[in-house]
């Protein structure tokens, strides 16, 4: 069992952050691209 308070525990916890916030932002603006896009570029 790796224990919370190791150093090892929080190189993976620091690595899933550093690495989960940009993949969360990019998801969110993906989404709100692609719900704006479809009114915003309108051909009329």
């Amino acid at each position: 069992m790796i224990k919370a308070d190791t150093p090892f525990a929080l190189m993976l916890e620091m690595h899933a952050v550093v690495l989960g916030v940009p993949g969360l932002i990019l998801l969110a603006s993906a989404a709100i691209v692609a719900l704006i896009r479809p009114w915003r570029f309108r051909p009329e």
